[in-house]
């Protein structure tokens, strides 16, 4: 029952009903997260990224007051992070930054979030990725959202893809089964897929219409006319509006 929400411009809030209602946390600190992690075991320790002056905060009470993280973090002007709390151990938080001067990198926090070490220049960019997900049975296994989805076995140190052979790049999602982590869901430009081999072997769930389109027009064809569109990622695509085939 115990949601956070970061917005634009107007702080961070809580919920402890579900949703039902919110309060305004840190008056004194109204910032805007981009991220918000916590742990669903302990939800007073909670973790947040600021859009507006990018820096890792850090709250002990739930979200009611937040305290700023700099000790092993760049000095220079930061940019998105990306954050993700082990299951297997909470005192360990992994971070990806943008930073000035070639300063980001891949991060891990060993206490908690006090202090934090540079494990390698792993950073896919906070413009459109910088997202990190935690293997729920390995400490040292997170996965990094990328043009091609990459993956980490030994905390950060070095990653490799996870491989996508017929399947869409572009990855921005993931969930990994908290049961059995060669169970992950990905979603990317090209739709949701699903992998029980840890990325081996995709399935691709054809049946949801969430495609992008751009523009849209039509034809004049008979008896039936056509819908053209751009779409995102995969070219022009057009088809009839109605058709007498009792199949479709």
């Amino acid at each position: 029952d115990t949601v956070f929400v970061g917005t634009w411009g107007g702080g961070s809030f809580r919920s402890t009903d579900g949703g039902s209602t919110w309060m305004k946390l840190d008056e004194e600190h109204t910032f805007s997260p981009t991220c918000i992690e916590a742990w669903s075991a302990d939800p007073a320790i909670v973790y947040a990224c600021d859009r507006t002056s990018p820096l890792i905060h850090r709250s002990t009470d739930g979200g009611t007051t937040w305290r700023e993280i700099t000790d092993g973090l760049p000095s220079v002007d930061l940019g998105r992070m990306g954050l993700c709390i082990s299951p297997v151990d909470t005192d360990v938080v992994y971070g990806v930054l943008d930073a000035a001067r070639d300063e980001g990198g891949f991060f891990r926090s060993t206490d908690r979030g006090e202090s934090w070490e540079k494990r390698s220049d792993h950073a896919p960019g906070g413009d459109y990725y910088n997202e990190i997900f935690c293997d729920p049975a390995d400490v040292d296994r997170v996965y990094s959202m990328d043009t091609w989805m990459q993956v980490t076995t030994d905390g950060g140190e070095t990653f490799e893809p996870v491989g996508e052979t017929h399947k869409h790049v572009d990855n921005h999602a993931l969930w990994i089964n908290p049961n059995d982590s060669n169970h992950l869901r990905a979603g990317c430009d090209g739709g949701v897929y699903e992998t029980f081999d840890r990325g081996a072997t995709w399935i691709y769930f054809e049946n949801l219409p969430i495609m992008q389109f751009y523009r849209a027009t039509v034809d004049t064809s008979e008896p039936f006319y056509f819908i053209y569109g751009g779409t995102q990622d995969n070219a022009t695509l057009g088809g009839p509006t109605r058709t007498r085939n009792r199949a479709g």
